[in-house]
Formats: C-alpha cells, structure tokens, sequence
C-alpha cells in the first residue's frame, strides 16, 4: 500500500471541500496534538471550535477524523466509511454492510447555517476521501488478502487498537478457511 499517495490524495480532497466556516488550528495546537497522535498519523486539517458556542476541535488526518466536543470525543476512521448522507441537519456515517454506524450534527463541520446543496455536497466529499482509504475487511472478502494484511498493518502502525489485531486474525483466518493450507496460514494468525 503506498501510504504517501494514500496521504497525498486525502489531502488534495480535503482541500476542495469548501469552507467549513471555522477558524484553522494555530500551528501550536497542531504541535501538541501531532505529539499525541504519533508519527505515522499525518494532520491533514484542524480546526479550534472553542470560538464558537461549544468547546472542541474537529481534526482529519491520513488515518480518521476526530471530533472533540466538551467532553466527548468521537473517532471515525476512513476506512470503515462506504457513504456519507446529508440529512434532516445530520450527517449520516454508514459502513460496507450498508449500517448508519454515526450521526454527526451538522453544526459540528459548519457553525452556521447550510443550504441542502452544500450538506450534498459535503457529504459527498466526505464519501471519496472515504474511498481512499482501502478497507481491510472489504478486500478480504474480495479474496484480495495481501492488500488487505498491508492495509491493517499500516494501520496498526497509526493506532495499535486490539480491533485492528483482531480484524488482522480474522483475516488471517478467512484465507486459511478459503486455503488448503489451513495450518501454516492458521499458525500466522497467531503471530
């Protein structure tokens, strides 16, 4: 997986969205939060949200978006997104299996009103930077095994979650069941 195309494409995307109103993180908030992230996951937009009636920030990278309001903290990775939807002032996240796994208000993105056409629009944008990102499970089922391994490594190397090793062992295991070679291939499951 070319990881630097993957970052480069993501970021010529984001910066054809259009304006999301809000006010670019000063490059000192893009350094405190560069060191919490690591140094495989690439800030590609930030911005400070405290201006406006709530308290957060709003972050995509090569690897998620994250938004941070109040207290809460919500982390949606691109590569479980298949589509984004506008709707009733809500964008709708949904994953491969067709299921609306978040909803964000409208007001997190755009502190004033939008018209239908740009939440469209938006929505849309947030969709093909979502295609980017190859997802691991999905090329599993494509029997593309190799790329999907790649993908998973990669991103184990950005966030070490026990979700990605699991989703590694499962594909693992599907190319072992689809394989005759069950025990070699079952045997790397467990490394």
């Amino acid at each position: 997986m070319d990881t630097t195309s993957l970052t480069k494409r993501l970021k010529i995307e984001i910066d054809g969205w259009p304006s999301l109103g809000g006010v670019e993180a000063s490059k000192e908030y893009i350094r405190n939060i560069k060191e919490i992230l690591g140094s495989k996951e690439e800030i590609i937009k930030a911005f400070d949200m405290d201006i406006f009636s709530f308290s957060g920030s709003l972050l995509f990278t090569n690897y998620a978006i994250y938004i941070k309001q109040n207290k809460t903290e919500d982390i949606i990775r691109w590569w479980e997104i298949t589509k984004v939807s506008y709707e009733n002032e809500h964008f709708m996240f949904f994953n491969s299996e067709g299921k609306n796994f978040k909803n964000i208000n409208v007001r997190t993105f755009f502190p004033k009103e939008i018209s239908i056409s740009t939440g469209d629009s938006f929505s849309a944008g947030l969709t093909s930077v979502a295609s980017i990102a190859p997802n691991p499970l999905q090329l599993a089922q494509e029997n593309k095994y190799s790329e999907a391994i790649e993908a998973v490594n990669y991103y184990i190397t950005i966030d070490s979650s026990i979700e990605l090793y699991v989703t590694r062992a499962f594909i693992y295991y599907d190319k072992a069941i689809k394989s005759n070679d069950n025990e070699n291939l079952l045997q790397e499951t467990l490394i």
